[in-house]
């Protein structure tokens, strides 16, 4: 089941852009929201959207973060550290780069810093960057 959403999830995402609800959106942290199932893509032209529209969008940390998972796909075609979970067999190649990742539960505990101090500079610190709320005209 590990991923299961994620065809969903671009697929709005890929609306929120089509009908300009990204570029309507104000605040920086919501469409940052709006582009992450683009960054889970193993398409590279999805990754490569995703890439450009983080460089508009956003500020350079996501944007520097999609640059390594567009390189990531350009090199391999798909994420190595999802092989196991998706029953895939990782060449060595794949292997070896999955050894050199920082351990998942560092990078969350880095990623959420980074979020909470973006807040607090973005002046979100009342809790706002944590209700995102959904375009009008989007379905029930």
């Amino acid at each position: 089941m590990a991923f299961a959403g994620d065809p969903q999830a671009l697929a709005l995402s890929l609306k929120a852009v089509k009908l300009g609800w990204l570029e309507a959106e104000p605040e920086q942290a919501p469409r940052q929201f709006w582009l992450m199932p683009l960054m889970h893509s193993e398409d590279l032209a999805v990754q490569e959207a995703a890439l450009r529209l983080l460089e508009r969008f956003s500020d350079p940390r996501p944007a520097d973060f999609a640059r390594r998972h567009r390189d990531v796909i350009a090199r391999f075609g798909r994420f190595p550290h999802h092989n196991a979970v998706l029953g895939r067999v990782s060449s060595e190649e794949e292997l070896a780069f999955c050894r050199r990742l920082v351990p998942c539960s560092e990078r969350v505990s880095r990623v959420m810093s980074s979020v909470q101090r973006s807040s607090r500079a973005d002046g979100l610190a009342d809790g706002r960057a944590g209700r995102l709320a959904l375009p009008k005209g989007l379905p029930p």
